[in-house]
């Protein structure tokens, strides 16, 4: 009986380990540092200020695969950009490798927003 008392108290003392082992890990995925790094990774991307403000949008609004599908009017009135600044800067992150531009097209052959997959 004693002997079984010993190892359940060792099997909880373990899990409690484990517990607390756990809870720093998830601390530590979200410390500052961990948040960081996207940032360190758009200081990288050799592009202009406003290209790096563009990546840092399509990267937030991107769904779990990279992707999205949105038109350059909207972006350019959310940042308060000129559309031409933003197509321009669109087209600078997709030659340094940053973003891949897909061009759509509706059915009639007209064009629709671009999917913009982030790398």
């Amino acid at each position: 009986m004693l002997t079984q008392n010993i190892k359940v108290n060792i099997e909880i003392k373990r899990q409690q380990k484990v517990l607390a082992l756990n809870s720093i890990l998830d601390r530590k995925e979200k410390s500052p540092m961990k948040k960081l790094s996207k940032f360190r990774l758009i200081g990288n991307i050799n592009t202009t200020i406003t290209g790096k403000l563009l990546y840092l949008v399509l990267d937030e609004l991107a769904d779990n695969k990279g992707t999205i599908i949105i038109p350059q009017r909207k972006i350019s009135d959310t940042l308060n950009l000129s559309r031409s600044t933003i197509s321009r800067n669109l087209h600078r992150l997709e030659r340094v490798g940053a973003i891949r531009i897909i061009p759509k097209y509706r059915s009639d052959g007209s064009r629709a927003a671009n999917k913009y997959i982030i790398k």
